[in-house]
């Protein structure tokens, strides 16, 4: 797995990882937040990165990062809908 790329359309670091729910694919926003209640906490397996949705108001005891699919952050999302 290779690190970060970049959104083609508004250029923000984003990586690729498989939602363990659904077993897609999808962008998740590179940076992540120490403070978002809700989002994605993602792991490494093998040589690829899972993605499972976790609520801190659930699991009060995770400190880590959670990060946003970044379907929900791209200002130009539009473009990417088929």
């Amino acid at each position: 797995m290779s690190g970060p790329k970049q959104c083609r359309s508004c250029g923000a670091a984003i990586v690729f990882a498989k939602n363990i729910n659904t077993g897609k694919v999808a962008p998740y926003d590179a940076g992540g937040s120490l403070t978002d209640t809700t989002g994605f906490e993602l792991r490494r397996s093998g040589s690829h990165l899972t993605a499972s949705y976790v609520d801190r108001r659930k699991r009060p005891e995770f400190d880590g990062r959670l990060h946003q699919t970044h379907f929900a952050t791209c200002p130009n999302v539009a473009r990417h809908r088929r």
